[in-house]
């Protein structure tokens, strides 16, 4: 069983890696059509925005369990 520590580690790599995501997907809105970062493909950008949405809200909901 992991002890809380550790759980808050996973829980802040969690949402480090969901931040860095949402950051790419709303860079790869913004920047012009030759520096995108996914090809400029809107669907990726969407998908990858929900799913950084959803690992905060689920790091939050552990955050609370935890404390």
């Amino acid at each position: 069983m992991a002890s809380p520590t550790n759980a808050r580690r996973m829980i802040f790599l969690a949402w480090a890696l969901a931040a860095v995501a949402a950051l790419l997907a709303i860079l790869d809105f913004a920047l012009p059509d030759g520096a995108k970062v996914f090809g400029g493909q809107p669907v990726m950008d969407v998908l990858l925005l929900i799913s950084a949405a959803l690992v905060g809200y689920l790091g939050w909901d552990a955050w609370r369990d935890i404390r």
